[in-house]
């Protein structure tokens, strides 16, 4: 099956009208690159990389060191300090 196939039988695709016709392959900074080789300027760049790129250095370095202690901790079941004593106080912060 081709990866728009195994979107349309698999994927919830309803939200959008559409999708762009570009098969990513992997992407950098600004730049995503298709599986046909050709690359795009990401105007869009969505979750996780809206102000830093894909796979800027500092980003990187920050998931991995936090991966090596805790990929994901429901925090509506446990106290996980790192998530609130972190960037919360800062955010609370930030009036808007």
């Amino acid at each position: 099956m081709t990866t728009k196939e195994l979107y349309d039988q698999y994927m919830i695709t309803s939200m959008v009208a559409g999708f762009e016709p570009i098969e990513v392959e992997r992407a950098l900074g600004t730049t995503i690159t298709g599986s046909d080789g050709k690359t795009y300027l990401d105007c869009f760049s969505g979750i996780s990389v809206v102000n830093a790129g894909h796979g800027h250095p500092k980003v990187i370095a920050a998931a991995k060191a936090q991966m090596d202690k805790l990929v994901h901790c429901s925090t509506y079941i446990y106290y996980s300090p790192s998530a609130v004593g972190g960037v919360c106080p800062s955010l609370s912060k930030i009036d808007g």
